[in-house]
C-alpha cells in the first residue's frame, strides 16, 4: 500500500468514527413516540438500506462492513470492478446516512403522512374491501420484484461500460430506485390499510 492510499483509508476511517458518534447520539435522543411513528418507515432508497425504523445503528453496521471489504480488496487487481462498485455504494450509503441524521425525526413523520396521500395511481374505490387491498398488494409486490430485477441487470452492466455510458446507466438506476421507493411506500400504505380493515371487518364487505 502506498503512502497516499494509506492516508485515504485513514481519512475514511476517521470519517466513519465521527459518523458513528453522530448515529449513536441520534439513536439515544429518539423519543418513544418518534420510535413508534417511524417504526415502519424506510428513509432510504431500498438498494442502499432496506431497513425500517427510527434507529440507524443497523445502517452504520452495514457501512462499517462495506469499509472492511473495501480495505480487503484495495490492492487486489483481480477484483478491480468489484472494488469500484463497492466504493460507489459506500459513498452513496455514507451520504444517505449523513443526510438522514441531519433531519429532525419529526420531519420524517410529516413526510410519511404526506406520502400516504400521494399514491394517486391507487384509486379509493379500488381499496374499499380486503379482497381489493390484497389484489393491489399482489400487483405492487410484482412491480417491486420487476424493478429490483431491472436494477440488478443495470448494476451488472455498469462495470462493463465506459465512463460516458456509466453516467447514463447510473442515471437510469437512480430513476428506477426512485420508482422502487414509491412502490415500497405504497406497499407499506396498503399493508397498513389491510391491517386496519382486518381488525374491524364489520365495517367492510368482501
Amino acid at each position: 500500500m502506498s503512502y497516499d492510499q494509506f492516508l485515504l483509508l485513514t481519512k475514511i476511517e476517521t470519517q466513519i468514527r465521527i459518523l458513528r458518534k453522530q448515529v449513536l447520539s441520534y439513536d439515544r435522543k429518539l423519543s418513544d413516540q418518534e420510535i413508534k411513528d417511524l417504526q415502519y418507515i424506510n428513509r432510504f432508497y431500498i438498494q442502499l438500506f432496506d431497513i425500517e425504523g427510527a434507529q440507524l445503528s443497523h445502517c452504520l453496521q452495514i457501512l462499517e462492513h462495506d469499509f472492511q471489504k473495501i480495505k480487503s480488496l484495495y490492492q487486489d487487481e483481480e477484483y478491480v470492478d468489484e472494488f469500484n462498485v463497492l466504493c460507489q455504494r459506500f459513498v452513496d450509503r455514507f451520504s444517505a446516512l449523513l443526510r438522514v441524521i441531519t433531519l429532525d425525526p419529526r420531519e420524517w413523520v410529516k413526510k410519511k403522512k404526506s406520502k400516504e396521500m400521494s399514491y394517486g395511481w391507487i384509486k379509493d374505490h379500488e381499496i374499499r374491501t380486503l379482497a381489493q387491498v390484497k389484489r393491489q398488494l399482489s400487483k405492487h409486490f410484482a412491480w417491486k420484484k420487476q424493478l429490483n430485477e431491472q436494477i440488478l441487470v443495470l448494476e451488472t452492466k455498469l462495470s462493463e461500460q465506459k465512463l460516458k455510458e456509466k453516467l447514463s446507466v447510473q442515471k437510469e438506476i437512480l430513476q428506477l430506485n426512485h420508482r422502487l421507493e414509491k412502490c415500497h411506500g405504497a406497499i407499506q400504505f396498503l399493508q397498513k390499510r389491510y391491517h386496519c380493515m382486518s381488525n374491524d371487518t364489520s365495517l367492510f364487505v368482501e
